[in-house]
């Protein structure tokens, strides 16, 4: 999501509340209109196809089309542990049990690894990660009314779009699922400060 306006440049991977900052700053940015999941499109493209009106663009292919000098970046994150919960649940909506026997299945054995990247590549360059002002998941209003100040635009409620309902997210791990996630998202593990049961 960008705004030549107010020169911002939001980069907000799928499943740490992207949706609710994608409305909430829908009319400072460059987009008209935003479709959630269950529409089946989008006004945006994939993550791995830029477009100024993408919604999961990394900044890696924001900066080979563009100079971003002037612009504030920008990202949404969210504990790892946590998002890939909220991600099988999603992506299983009125299918199965929807238990922790269901989510082992689903990081063992049916793909998982192709569901979310990890963060840190989508706020990477060169090896590098170059976005530096975060909005945490685990601190969405707080964070967000503080980058609202640093862009120039009035305060405003998060609305709560795209929610997944499930229960703490520890309650569906256990050993070997906990270990698949730790060494998928290691990066983001460190990187950001996020530990299992915070």
């Amino acid at each position: 999501m960008i705004s030549h306006k107010h020169k911002f440049i939001f980069i907000t991977p799928p499943k740490t509340g992207s949706t609710s900052i994608t409305y909430a700053l829908l009319k400072f940015a460059d987009i008209e209109k935003v479709f959630s999941q269950s529409n089946f499109k989008y006004t945006f493209d994939y993550v791995d196809e830029f477009s100024e009106r993408s919604k999961h663009t990394s900044i890696r292919k924001m900066m080979e089309q563009m100079k971003i000098d002037e612009y504030k970046l920008i990202g949404s994150i969210r504990n790892p542990y946590d998002r890939v919960v909220s991600m099988w649940k999603t992506s299983h909506r009125g299918k199965g049990r929807g238990d922790q026997r269901d989510f082992s299945s689903w990081i063992c054995f049916s793909g998982f690894n192709t569901k979310l990247d990890p963060l840190i590549d989508l706020f990477s360059y060169g090896g590098k990660v170059i976005v530096d002002n975060f909005i945490r998941f685990e601190n969405f209003q707080e964070d967000f009314n503080i980058v609202c100040d640093k862009i120039g635009i009035p305060k405003q409620e998060l609305p709560h779009k795209n929610k997944s309902k499930h229960k703490h997210y520890t309650e569906y791990y256990d050993d070997e699922t906990r270990q698949i996630v730790a060494e998928k998202y290691a990066k983001d593990i460190e990187h950001f400060g996020y530990e299992f049961g915070e």
